[in-house]
């Protein structure tokens, strides 16, 4: 497999990666992989820190009068 390839394999899985979804043997694999290719490991922290955004943004509270909009749109709905 060329460095490509492998990059790409390793890019693919990456979602997987954060969300605890693979066997050991994937995590150290990935592991080994962003230690050593600078590129992948930037991929990485990019996912890492639009998840920690996102994850923030949910934990603020929705605007008033929001929830009952959206119950009475699916009513009508």
């Amino acid at each position: 497999m060329s460095d490509l390839e492998e990059c790409q394999a390793i890019l693919e899985r990456v979602y997987a990666f954060h969300d605890g979804e693979l066997e050991w043997e994937e995590i150290d694999q990935i592991s080994s992989h962003l230690v050593g290719c600078e590129s992948c490991l930037g991929h990485y922290e990019t996912e890492k820190a639009m998840r920690a955004l996102i994850r923030r943004g949910c934990l603020s509270e929705a605007p008033a009068g929001l929830r009952e909009r959206i119950r009475e749109s699916i009513a009508v709905g």
